[in-house]
């Protein structure tokens, strides 16, 4: 099991990522997380979505380890 501390800094996002996150909100952040873990159809991880002062922070628990991905 792999314990992981993702940070999404928000003023890294584009005005079009923002609006998306904005409209869309813990739907799209749930498919930004699914895209660290690629291959499986089954969902393999838990998390925790933090607020922070402009970016959210994901404690995931995983049975594998997450890519490194810049792109939201």
């Amino acid at each position: 099991m792999y314990l992981s501390r993702i940070t999404l800094h928000t003023s890294e996002l584009s005005p079009a990522q923002l609006l998306h996150l904005v409209e869309r909100g813990e739907y799209v952040m749930h498919q930004w997380l699914w895209n660290l873990f690629p291959g499986g159809k089954e969902r393999q991880f838990l998390y925790r979505r933090e607020e922070l002062q402009g970016a959210f922070r994901f404690f995931v628990l995983s049975a594998g380890t997450a890519c490194r991905q810049r792109d939201f």
